[in-house]
């Protein structure tokens, strides 16, 4: 039954890329993507910081109450800095990528990623509660920069006409990168959450996260598109 839906959604996707392809108003320019290849990788990178960021903000409540057996109330307070963080550093962010662009911004953010994901390996069953709250300042002030300064980059890469197109797209590629988190924990963890699968999960995040770093320092200086 699995390989039968699978067929049939290759099919439809055949279909609809097809449709899409010959149309003289598609739904979805995919033409786009290869006319306005730096436009593609914001929108790939952006699903890949919500794959990162989502599956700590999924996986830590998990680890909380599971292994630390922490109870709601307590895991909510600890969570609360995930927030906080990236809602303090969202002006900040504003303001240093008006002076400079996204891309600096981008970079540190894509680094710090990677120094949270190696906090997350390095916590156990008896970590002191400020190593469990460290990588989630260090994401959350991540996540600010990137809430401001992947849409800068967007808007860098993308024509005027396109913008409208362009923003639903990047919405979607957040879904798909929230959609992945859950697969991804669904995929480490199994039926049931250990402190092993979380250390395993930071592993994983903390390849994303290089891999992201890279992207990320490959493009180059934008010049604004009209």
């Amino acid at each position: 039954m699995e390989h039968g839906d699978h067929g049939v959604g290759m099919v439809t996707l055949t279909m609809f890329v097809r449709q899409e392809l010959n149309t003289a108003t598609p739904f979805i320019p995919l033409r786009a993507f290869v006319q306005y290849p730096e436009m593609t990788w914001v929108n790939v990178q952006f699903m890949l910081v919500n794959l990162l960021f989502y599956t700590l903000f999924f996986g830590m409540p998990s680890y909380l109450q599971q292994v630390r057996h922490l109870d709601v109330a307590h895991t909510g307070m600890v969570m609360l800095m995930l927030g906080l963080c990236s809602l303090v550093s969202s002006p900040v962010a504003g303001r240093w990528i008006g002076r400079s662009g996204p891309r600096p911004a981008l970079i540190v953010s894509a680094m710090l990623m990677i120094i949270g994901s190696v906090l997350i390996v390095a916590l156990d069953e008896n970590s002191p509660i400020m190593n469990v709250i460290l990588p989630l300042v260090i994401f959350g002030i991540s996540n600010g920069l990137n809430s401001v300064g992947m849409q800068a980059a967007l808007f860098n890469h993308t024509p005027k006409e396109m913008i409208g197109v362009a923003s639903g797209i990047f919405n979607t590629s957040r879904y798909m990168g929230t959609i992945l988190s859950s697969l991804l924990i669904g995929m480490v963890m199994g039926d049931s959450f250990s402190i092993t699968g979380f250390q395993w999960l930071g592993v994983i995040l903390m390849v994303l996260a290089v891999s992201l770093t890279l992207m990320t320092l490959r493009r180059q200086h934008p010049t604004k598109l009209t």
